[in-house]
């Protein structure tokens, strides 16, 4: 038995019949990736945000509100980090830190209004 199907077996995961799956980062050609689970595209007049080829989310190009608080939604809930939305939307680190602040302090409300 290999070392990793032995790890798995000592965790439990072989007990309960399931084996784990390996998610791999397949993306669609022609988006920007956030990270290896995470992308986006800019599509005419709207941002596509994708988990492989899946859509999970959509706003319009121009609507800041909703791009700032699904961000803040991607990093509190662990699934990208604050560096990542820097690096791939280009936006300041201090603009994004103050949004998932908001986020965290008021909710979703706080984040798009002022």
């Amino acid at each position: 038995m290999s070392r990793c199907r032995l790890a798995w077996w000592e965790h439990g995961v072989m007990d309960s019949g399931h084996m784990p799956q390996v998610q791999l980062p397949l993306f669609p050609a022609g988006v920007t990736p956030i990270n290896d689970q995470l992308a986006f595209a800019r599509r005419e007049d709207e941002i596509v945000y994708l988990n492989g080829h899946l859509p999970v989310f959509t706003h319009g190009r121009e609507d800041l509100a909703a791009f700032r608080l699904f961000t803040a939604q991607l990093i509190v809930n662990d699934v990208a980090t604050q560096g990542e939305i820097v690096r791939a939307f280009g936006v300041p680190a201090i603009t994004v830190k103050r949004c998932v602040k908001r986020y965290r302090t008021a909710g979703g409300h706080r984040v798009t209004h002022r």
